[in-house]
């Protein structure tokens, strides 16, 4: 029986775990963080583009969940004294053609994002530095973008204020299973019992859960990420547009993100 505080394992010490982590604790659960790295962060979410977006290319009801979701960064934001530091510059964005452009921004509209259509001569004023610059895009005032490592590891911090356990260089080599009931873990520090246990370990779940006859669909994506050291900033907010997305990471680094290129994507292209 699940006792008055329960007691919450959650694997995974990325953004997803450590967000999950300082929510429940603050909430007077107990909680453990399991990671088998050494430091926070060490997979996807330091790989991470780091942009909080309303959603492109998504259902209504993922774009609306996304929307409030742009809420919540703004309430922890706040909770945490406004260590976060969000770069709450907004995204510009276009698409293949003005009409899907369009089209995606009344889809967006229809979620309550803050976004607007921009024409060239305004968007030359935004993005000074741009060489092509389209006909029209979406200007979401709303969005922004976070620093992932620093953010992860904050929320760790908040956690362990609020007496959350956590255990780096702890790797997960099983599930607990007794019947139908998952009773906690098996690690190569030992073994930890718990009432609940979360796994917030991306694409290693499959593998997590293949004791229990489950197929998750879970596929991998990988992209590419470019990091680009510069003298000064010379992008001022998001920029997306079929070709990849950019932003500044501070005045002197850029990143630069797309979808990974294999052979058919190029012969797409």
């Amino acid at each position: 029986m699940t006792s008055k505080h329960p007691h919450i394992i959650i694997i995974g010490a990325g953004i997803v775990g450590a967000s999950l982590t300082y929510h429940l604790a603050k909430q007077n659960a107990r909680v453990t963080l399991l990671d088998k790295a050494a430091k926070p962060a060490n997979e996807a979410t330091e790989k991470s583009f780091a942009w909080i977006v309303a959603g492109y290319d998504a259902t209504q009801m993922y774009m609306s969940l996304r929307q409030q979701a742009i809420s919540d960064w703004h309430r922890v934001e706040d909770e945490l004294n406004r260590r976060l530091k969000i770069d709450w510059t907004g995204a510009l964005t276009w698409l293949e053609s003005n009409e899907k452009t369009e089209e995606w921004m009344c889809k967006l509209k229809h979620s309550d994002s803050k976004v607007r259509l921009v024409e060239e001569q305004e968007l030359r004023l935004l993005e000074p530095n741009l060489k092509t610059v389209p006909s029209l895009a979406m200007f979401a005032e709303d969005e922004g973008a976070i620093n992932p490592n620093l953010t992860t590891n904050l929320f760790i911090k908040a956690a362990q204020e609020w007496g959350a356990k956590v255990l780096l260089d702890a790797e997960v080599l099983s599930l607990l299973i007794n019947k139908s009931a998952i009773e906690g873990v098996a690690t190569n520090k030992g073994t930890i019992i718990a009432d609940v246990v979360v796994l917030a370990t991306g694409v290693n779940t499959v593998s997590l859960c293949h004791p229990l006859h489950l197929k998750l669909p879970i596929d991998v994506s990988p992209a590419i990420l470019m990091e680009l050291h510069n003298p000064d900033r010379f992008v001022n907010h998001i920029v997306s547009n079929p070709f990849m997305e950019i932003r500044a990471a501070s005045d002197t680094l850029t990143l630069a993100a797309e979808n990974y290129i294999d052979e058919s994507s190029i012969q797409q292209r």
